[in-house]
């Protein structure tokens, strides 16, 4: 049984089929001459292209770390659809696509894509927000640590960060929930 496919071998897919979609196109004239003489074949490439398209940005989503929080999964998950949908993102995407037939910037949108989704859903991970500081080390200070995203915030931005909790220089103080939740 075959895994699930890598993003880097999805990008890759993707890009052979838009090089011979590219490439059937040349032979024919146009899109429109494409479509019209060769329908059946024309229709069947398309939907290939919509399926590895789709299944590649959703790989390029995935790739990232998504930070439901586990009480309001379901809330969180319909924000997330709601942002995907309303931002027009998908849409620029394939249209992006189509027109270079490649898939160079399409990870770059996936990212945005991803930090409008993250701060909609800001609320539900900031119930998982809490400090920690390292004791081990005097000169150290209380950083703002996520259990969702497993991240500290510095000098503004959320940066990844390994926490070893068996280490019992670290300790956490979960945030109090937001009277509007």
């Amino acid at each position: 049984m075959q895994g699930k496919k890598t993003v880097q071998e999805l990008a890759g897919e993707l890009n052979q089929l838009l090089a011979r979609f590219k490439r059937n196109i040349d032979a024919v004239g146009s899109r429109e001459l494409l479509k019209e003489n060769y329908a059946a074949a024309y229709k069947k490439a398309v939907e290939v292209l919509r399926v590895t398209a789709n299944s590649y940005v959703v790989a390029l989503l995935e790739s990232h770390v998504w930070p439901i929080h586990p009480d309001f999964e379901k809330e969180e998950m319909e924000i997330i659809k709601n942002v995907i949908e309303s931002s027009g993102m998908v849409k620029k995407m394939s249209k992006r696509m189509m027109q270079q037939f490649s898939v160079e910037g399409l990870p770059e949108m996936a990212d945005e894509l991803y930090w409008l989704c993250r701060k909609e859903i800001e609320p539900y991970t900031a119930l998982k927000t809490g400090f920690i500081i390292d004791f081990s080390d005097p000169s150290s200070e209380w950083l703002e640590y996520n259990l969702l995203t497993r991240e500290v915030k510095k000098d503004g931005r959320w940066i990844p960060i390994n926490v070893n909790w068996d280490h019992t220089s670290f300790v956490l103080f979960e945030k109090q929930k937001n009277s509007h939740l």
